[in-house]
């Protein structure tokens, strides 16, 4: 419940927040009393707070009910990724843009490692955070390894396939270590570009060349 309900930041001020839930459900009841018995001493300026709490206690339940099925969508089987959970020894082993049906790269090289790392976010972490707006992956980064800092990609290389033995509301990373190092590449690139990753409707797709139609059908022959 704590993460679910204030995240890792709001941690150490747990057991404050017991204690202000437990403020607010007395301070609730008694206006309900006093409003049976003694409806005269309820004034409007006293009902305001018991109605704010009210709405507070709504957005905790939301994001409860959110965060209490992570890391999946579908509890043992699909990841909030979109991704399954049976697929992932495939993507780990085999790679995750070899087998992905919307992605403009397969093979990683030198020369496409950025686009490559590109590919890797949309399919794997697009669901939760975007690029430059809210819940943006280099805040986070920046968050753990320093505001305004430059970001060190080979530290971010070796914590993306961790960070869900920390984050337990992640799923695990669905690529091989390759993968993980172009999209370090690339987190690191939008910070000191400030690219921003467009949606689907914007931009459009591209069919993996592994994907397509005409392989399907020639790997069938």
């Amino acid at each position: 419940m704590s993460t679910a309900v204030g995240t890792m930041d709001f941690n150490k001020y747990y057991d404050l927040m017991k204690y202000f839930i437990l403020f607010g459900i007395s301070s609730s009841l008694i206006m309900a009393i006093l409003g049976l018995y003694k409806a005269k001493w309820i004034k409007s300026y006293i009902v305001l707070f018991p109605v704010l709490m009210a709405f507070g206690y709504l957005g905790f339940f939301e994001r409860v009910r959110e965060f209490v099925r992570k890391p999946y969508v579908i509890g043992g089987y699909m990841y909030s990724n979109l991704l399954l959970e049976e697929d992932y020894p495939v993507y780990q082993q085999f790679g995750l843009l070899k087998n992905a049906t919307y992605t403009t790269v397969t093979e990683i090289t030198p020369e496409n490692k950025i686009e490559a790392g590109r590919n890797v976010f949309a399919i794997a972490c697009s669901r939760c955070h975007t690029a430059q707006g809210v819940n943006s992956v280099v805040y986070v980064f920046e968050r753990m390894y320093g505001i305004g800092k430059p970001l060190d990609i080979n530290s971010m290389a070796s914590y993306i396939p961790n960070m869900h033995n920390g984050r337990t509301y992640m799923p695990p990373f669905p690529g091989t270590q390759e993968e993980s190092e172009a999209l370090a590449a690339y987190i690191r690139n939008i910070q000191e570009t400030g690219d921003v990753l467009e949606g689907a409707q914007s931009e459009g797709v591209n069919v993996s060349e592994l994907q397509n139609t005409q392989a399907v059908i020639t790997n069938k022959k």
